[in-house]
């Protein structure tokens, strides 16, 4: 009877072992929820560029983890960035990420107001072995502005690694060296529109563009400096109805003749 009492107890304590074993955080690994696998991964993100004393986030997101979960993190930021936390700035970080926080984690840092920023940390799930992060670079850059650059018109570079448009011309202006400028026409096609013996026209930007003729004589219409059989016959009625004298005429018709 002594017997079975004593092993009755002994089931008893048993069971109860167990139990505030587990109640403290033991357990028995049967590849549950509670197993750290080693495909967890932590990425770190953060901006490629920020603006001067721009404030920005890095974010640090843990994927490949399922149940419960922990890990630490440990990070440096050099090149005069800082990170901004609860009204203090600091160039180091550690904190810790476990299935019970959000995830990502995001934190403030604070930019110089030039240069560029280098992120560099690792982290460790529970006791498995440490990984570095990638270097991450954080470009500070002010990007140049039309106005700034004092351009109306044109594409630039914005010095930043972007591309800064400042806008187009209106013909006759042209873009030269970020100004609208006029651009003159005394060319070939602008002449054709004018009258043959005509010896000065607009530039089209408030000049004059000039032209030497050569015109065989008032019959020549034209300005090619030859009177054709029809030039010489408007000639003609010309005289009859007294617009032109007899020399004039004739010079005309020896134009003709010769032409």
């Amino acid at each position: 009877m002594a017997n079975k009492k004593n092993t009755t107890m002994l089931v008893i304590g048993g069971i109860v072992v167990i139990a505030l074993f587990l109640y403290m955080g033991g357990g028995f690994d049967f590849g549950g929820t509670q197993a750290i696998t080693g495909l967890e991964i932590i990425t770190r993100t953060a901006p490629p560029q920020v603006l001067p004393g721009e404030s920005f986030t890095v974010n640090y997101l843990v994927t490949g983890a399922s149940g419960k979960w922990g890990a630490t993190v440990e990070e440096a930021v050099s090149g005069g960035c800082v990170f901004s936390i609860s009204g203090e700035q600091k160039t180091s970080l550690a904190f810790a990420m476990v299935s019970d926080l959000p995830n990502p984690l995001t934190y403030t840092v604070i930019a110089p107001s030039s240069g560029s920023c280098t992120f560099i940390g690792d982290y460790m799930f529970g006791s498995s072995s440490i990984v570095q992060f990638p270097n991450a670079i954080v470009t500070v850059c002010q990007p140049s502005t039309c106005v700034g650059l004092g351009y109306g018109c044109g594409t630039y570079s914005d010095n930043c690694g972007g591309t800064l448009s400042c806008g187009s011309c209106t013909a006759p202006d042209v873009c030269t060296s970020g100004q609208c400028v006029c651009q003159a026409d005394c060319g070939v096609t602008r002449w054709a529109l004018e009258d043959d013996c005509a010896t000065t026209m607009s530039d089209g930007c408030g000049s004059t563009c000039t032209r030497t003729v050569t015109q065989n004589t008032g019959a020549d219409t034209n300005c090619n400096n030859i009177v054709d059989r029809a030039e010489l016959g408007f000639y003609i009625t010309d005289w009859v109805n007294n617009i032109i004298n007899r020399i004039s005429l004739g010079n005309a018709i020896q134009a003709w003749v010769e032409g």
